[in-house]
Parts: C-alpha cells; sequence; structure tokens
C-alpha cells in the first residue's frame, strides 16, 4: 500500500490520511509523500494543501486532545517545500504554544523531536528564538517573585 500511496501521489493521498493518518507504522510514508510532493514534483503549493490537509484533522483524541495532527505535520513541514506562510506560522506558534503551556506532557519527546526536525529551517530558527525569549522572560519573572 505504502507503494501504491507514493506512486500515486499525486491524486489518491486524501483517501489513504482519512483512514491510516495516526496509524504509527504511516509516519514515515506520510513524510515521504510530503517530501515527494515539494521537492521531487516542485510543488510546493500542493505540499502546503497536504500539510494543511493533516494540521487541520479535527480527530477528536488524536488531533484535539494528542496534537499528534501538530506533531506529524511538523515533521512533515520539515521534509518539503511550503509556500504557505501562514500556515508555517500557525505550526510554530503551536508547537511554541505546547511547550509553553506544557500541552503534552505524555509526548514531550516526540515534541521535541518535531521541533528538532525543524532546525536548519526558518521555520525552525523563528521557534527556537520565541522558546528563548519565554525562557527569559520566565527568568524574569522568577527573579522578581524571589526578590520579593
Amino acid at each position: 500500500m505504502a507503494k501504491q500511496m507514493v506512486k500515486s501521489v499525486k491524486d489518491s493521498w486524501e483517501k489513504y490520511i482519512s483512514e491510516f493518518l495516526y496509524n504509527p507504522r504511516y509516519e514515515e510514508i506520510w513524510r515521504l509523500v510530503a517530501g515527494k510532493i515539494g521537492i521531487i514534483q516542485e510543488s510546493g503549493e500542493k505540499a502546503s494543501l497536504y500539510i494543511k490537509r493533516i494540521y487541520e484533522d479535527t480527530d477528536k483524541i488524536n488531533a484535539q486532545i494528542l496534537k499528534k495532527n501538530l506533531l506529524l505535520s511538523a515533521k512533515a513541514l520539515s521534509d518539503t517545500v511550503s509556500y504557505d506562510e501562514e500556515l508555517n506560522n500557525r505550526i510554530v506558534s503551536d508547537l511554541f504554544d505546547a511547550c509553553i503551556k506544557d500541552e503534552l506532557t505524555p509526548h514531550r519527546e516526540q515534541l521535541f523531536f518535531a521541533i528538532r526536525q525543524l532546525k536548519g529551517r526558518e521555520e525552525g530558527e523563528r521557534l527556537c528564538a520565541r522558546l528563548v525569549d519565554g525562557l527569559k522572560d520566565f527568568n524574569t519573572r522568577c527573579s522578581s517573585f524571589l526578590k520579593v
């Protein structure tokens, strides 16, 4: 099935996403498809639509509670070219919020892995800068609290 999906990536990924998006055995395939669309087929627009489909999934448990759509869309973003700056910024912002709000404590390792995957990309640099600024702000607030 993986071969079919990669071969016919132009038309058929949607039917596979609805069935296998959160199956852990398919994570690498989703990332491979993102790379094939954006880099090999040289279609950043289609890659953006593909990542957006993953990111905007509404599965009650996997997407809304466990944020697996966020983690997978960030990893897919690291493997391709995406021209949708608004989407890229939303993914980075949500990763930042997940770090700061500690939403993904049971999945912290996966969260940090997704962030590391963005290393060397503009999105990753922005995210790291925001995290560093957030830590500086946190340290400042803690220091002023302890001085009182």
